[in-house]
């Protein structure tokens, strides 16, 4: 099934094409709510966007099965780690929604299987496409992305501010993007303008920033 309706829906400003993606957002998202059920889990709050993202998608589908697609760093070892360059890769994260439960499992359920599928991080994702058939070789998985960026402090030169602007590259399906700063979060959504609607994805997005402050 797909991974969310991609229809009009109700309430939010129409998303707004950029590079390419149609883009909702960012907002602003207090990152208390956050943090608190990363403590209660006894996780980082990575871990919980992720189930955040999961629940959400299960609940928009009535499904108990979701894969989400998360970007990794596919760097192995202290030499890669700080070696300039680019590097990226794309993983798939399954799990298994279960309503009755309470979040907290969910959450831990998604910290295991980032930690498995990190393992494998140095597999490309081009080559895990081809082999599921879904899209052409060297395009992205399908489904939703979850690009979660962390922040430290700013970056300052002699005294002079500095102002970071982050570009996501435009996803085949649905990408949400999440940059974290502290206690502060910005959330948006970027969509492929073919299989979404403005305004669907603008709904979307206000609906899921409502369901991360609870």
């Amino acid at each position: 099934p797909p991974p969310l309706q991609r229809g009009p829906s109700a309430g939010g400003r129409p998303a707004e094409a950029a590079r390419g993606s149609l883009r909702a957002g960012p907002n602003n998202s207090e990152g208390a709510a956050l943090t608190r059920a990363a403590d209660a889990a006894g996780l980082g709050r990575s871990a919980v966007v992720i189930a955040a993202v999961a629940a959400y998608v299960a609940a928009m589908n009535d499904a108990t099965d979701v894969v989400v697609n998360l970007p990794v760093g596919a760097r192995v070892g202290p030499v890669a780690e700080i070696t300039p360059g680019v590097m990226s890769n794309i993983l798939p994260i399954r799990l298994h929604v279960d309503g009755r439960a309470p979040f907290t499992d969910l959450a831990r359920q998604a910290a295991k299987e980032v930690r498995r599928a990190l393992r494998h991080q140095r597999l490309r994702n081009e080559h895990l496409v081809r082999e599921i058939g879904t899209t052409g070789a060297g395009q992205e998985l399908p489904g939703v992305t979850v690009n979660i960026i962390s922040f430290g402090d700013g970056l300052d030169f002699a005294g002079h501010r500095t102002e970071r602007q982050i570009f996501f590259a435009s996803p085949v399906d649905l990408m949400t993007g999440f940059c974290v700063t502290g206690d502060h979060m910005q959330v948006s959504f970027l969509a492929n303008p073919e299989v979404w609607g403005a305004e669907g994805l603008a709904g979307h997005q206000e609906r899921f920033v409502g369901v991360l402050g609870q």
